[in-house]
């Protein structure tokens, strides 16, 4: 049931539960008065803009073979072709909004693997992004609730709070209290432990910092995103290390959080205004604009989608979006002329969903990876099967994402690999879950990077340290 980010859901199960049932109330409520027969173009004005898209599915199932959900539950309704055709029958007014109809609707993990594979050119990204914003319109009530609990990701000065929360509450090694003692259910002390990242105190958020180096060969932007600058903060550095290490000056201007989890989730209107104020922050600089999360790079990059309407800001959208690089784009094809140190060792990469089939990004990461003397890259059965992140996918529908998380590690096992190599903070996380106890090392591709570059002892290695 999607109700509620992480942390709320693995401390408070019981308000979780709660919730959900909630939801399915307000859904009955809304079945009774606010559904028609015929087609509901007024009630679901953004499916409705989806009908062509909808009506491109030739029902081949080809897609069959490569969607997460179907392959582990081998039901139509689990498919991409059969959740067109659930949208569609609503759409049209064959069938009335349901709590069934919602949760398998839902259950798709947006990884456009579909998309990807699809001969007739359906696009099943904006089909979700429609699905989602027209149910939360059609679930106020929740709605509301879900907003106040994604605030967070909006309000970064809280998020910043919370994270030096858990830093002392992981500091001080609570979470091993808690599931030792009897009340480790009550507060799901043994699911927060596998889902939160090791939080340090040194963030790393867009405020204005800049890198300079002399004779610089040209400016960088970075994006430094939400959960990257408190969870990660150390890929920020690795990113900032190698650009100087390369001759390019470097700033992060205030920034905020791209809204990709907002949009995924059927936030649309708070997605469209952290769109705005991203573009707006961003039109203070020049040249291309690194990011080093995947999914956020695959959302910026949909900017002009998600400000379609805006008469403002689509043209502006469209132009920030032709600046922003993912960091594998941009060191692909510059790192065959990198100092590089040998680290032997068989290691395996994890193909992110949104930069494999969204971006369509699969050589660089291994272009980068192949460069780097020693490495014996070792590929996957099925690399760009989704690991079960998904955002907080895992978190919302932690059954599946447990399913596609065991697939993901037994194909890491297979090999051989003790390191596995991925662009996403999402599918750090799940990786390290599920391999926690393989002795298998889970890595951002940039920071593998940064290990291997051999710094010039007259340059800082140390420059992003701050």
């Amino acid at each position: 049931m999607r109700i509620a980010p992480p942390i709320v859901h693995a401390i408070f199960p019981s308000l979780i539960i709660s919730l959900g049932q909630h939801k399915r109330n307000d859904m009955k409520s809304t079945d009774n008065t606010n559904t028609r027969s015929g087609p509901k173009t007024d009630l679901l004005p953004n499916l409705t803009r989806e009908l062509a898209n909808m009506d491109s599915c030739i029902r081949c199932g080809l897609c069959h073979s490569v969607c997460p959900t179907y392959q582990e539950t081998h039901l139509e309704e689990e498919s991409p072709r059969g959740r067109i055709a659930m949208a569609k029958a609503l759409t049209e007014g064959h069938i009335e909004f349901s709590h069934d109809l919602i949760v398998h609707e839902e259950s798709c993990l947006m990884c456009d693997a579909c998309t990807e594979i699809c001969p007739a050119g359906f696009n099943m990204e904006t089909l979700g992004l429609a699905l989602r914003t027209d149910f939360r319109a059609q679930n106020k009530s929740t709605h509301r609730i879900n907003r106040l609990l994604l605030l967070p990701l909006i309000k970064l000065k809280l998020l910043r709070t919370i994270a030096k929360s858990l830093h002392t509450f992981q500091k001080l090694g609570l979470i091993e209290f808690f599931k030792k003692s009897q009340i480790s259910k009550l507060f799901g002390a043994q699911q927060l432990e596998k889902l939160l990242p090791s939080i340090n105190d040194s963030f790393l958020l867009g405020d204005g910092q800049k890198w300079e180096v002399p004779s610089s060969k040209g400016q960088i932007t970075i994006a430094t995103g939400c959960v990257m600058g408190v969870a990660f903060p150390n890929v920020h550095r690795a990113e900032i290390r190698l650009l100087n290490a390369m001759g390019y000056s470097v700033t992060a201007p205030p920034q905020g959080c791209c809204g990709a989890v907002h949009a995924h989730n059927g936030f649309t209107k708070d997605a469209q205004e952290m769109a705005r104020s991203q573009i707006d922050a961003f039109n203070q600089t020049e040249g291309p604009i690194l990011v080093d999360a995947s999914g956020c790079t695959a959302h910026l990059k949909n900017y002009p989608v998600i400000l379609r309407d805006d008469p403002v800001y689509f043209e502006q959208a469209e132009h920030f979006s032709k600046r922003v690089v993912d960091a594998t784009e941009f060191f692909a094809p510059l790192v065959k002329d990198l100092p590089l140190k040998k680290l032997p060792g068989k290691i395996a990469y994890q193909d992110a969903c949104h930069l494999a089939n969204l971006q369509k990004i699969r050589e660089q990461p291994r272009q980068i990876l192949n460069a780097i003397p020693g490495i014996q890259l070792e590929e996957m059965t099925d690399p760009t099967m989704c690991c079960g992140s998904a955002g907080i996918y895992n978190i919302l529908e932690p059954e599946m994402a447990r399913n596609l998380g065991r697939r993901k590690a037994t194909s890491v096992k297979e090999t051989g690999a003790t390191i596995v190599v991925t662009t996403n903070p999402g599918c750090q996380l799940q990786l390290e879950s599920h391999l926690a106890d393989e002795q298998v090392q889970v890595i951002h591709i940039l920071e593998l990077l940064d290990k291997a570059y051999m710094y010039d002892s007259n340059n800082n290695s140390d420059t992003a340290s701050a």
